[in-house]
């Protein structure tokens, strides 16, 4: 195994573990929303959807951030190990050359 492999599948632990901490910390984040909304009492009702809209806004989006980085890096992996047609390894054309 050369040392541009052991870098590639270091990359793609490292992105996996970078995701799953963003992913685990949006739950984190999610679960809690309860106790933080009454750590806010009293408040209208108004104001207490704004708060719950935000928590959850932020859990969200932490959950997306996520799920990009394991999209990327499975493209990028995929990218990596697949063959190269042929054709691709043939000088380019020039149209206007005949």
């Amino acid at each position: 195994m050369g040392p541009q492999v052991m870098i590639t599948r270091m990359a793609g632990f490292l992105a996996y573990a970078a995701a799953a901490i963003v992913a685990l910390w949006g739950a984190a984040h999610a679960i809690p929303t309860r106790q933080v909304l009454a750590g806010f009492e009293p408040i209208t009702t108004h104001n207490r959807r704004v708060v719950l809209q935000e928590w959850l806004a932020e859990a969200f989006t932490m959950w997306g951030i996520a799920a990009v980085v394991v999209s990327v890096t499975i493209v990028d992996h995929a990218r990596v190990t697949l063959p190269r047609p042929a054709h691709w390894n043939s000088p380019p054309v020039n149209p206007l050359v005949t």
